[in-house]
């Protein structure tokens, strides 16, 4: 039987008022440096346990923004090769931000915060072409969920 192996990866769309929280990731990044991204980051290998995911997604944002979130929603899942036989799967939540303002947590992983509207980031020089697919099922979803209050 074949071994699969990949690496795990979450990341959050960050949502406040109108408004995407995006990073700039580190130009020190093997992985789309330079690029926006959202929040988030590699599920520890040693972790086990329950709400792995989600804990990595709170711990990372936290991390990299100093932000802490509310209820956490999942959105969408995608597995890609990052190039030398590096599979990933990615998953991405949707969250209100809670409190506080952002900032540039580890200056290793994050070069800059931006709280962006889709169409700024569908604009943005730096969003790779997989970001305008998923900013914009975040933004359907946030429509969704309002109209629905």
């Amino acid at each position: 039987m074949d071994r699969f192996q990949y690496l795990v990866t979450v990341e959050v769309a960050v949502v406040r008022g109108d408004r995407f929280l995006l990073t700039v990731r580190s130009d020190e990044k093997s992985y789309a440096p330079g690029m926006l991204a959202y929040p988030g980051g590699k599920v520890e290998p040693a972790v086990v346990g329950k709400d792995v995911l989600e804990e990595t997604a709170r711990r990372e944002v936290l991390e990299e923004t100093g932000l802490e979130l509310g209820r956490l929603e999942y959105l969408e899942s995608k597995s890609f090769e990052m190039g030398e036989g590096i599979f990933t799967l990615d998953v991405v939540f949707l969250a209100e931000a809670a409190s506080g303002d952002a900032v540039v947590g580890d200056s290793q992983e994050v070069k800059e915060v931006l709280w962006l509207t889709v169409a700024e980031v569908l604009e943005h020089p730096q969003a790779p072409p997989w970001m305008a697919q998923s900013i914009r099922i975040a933004q359907e979803r946030v429509e969704r969920r309002r109209a629905q209050q």
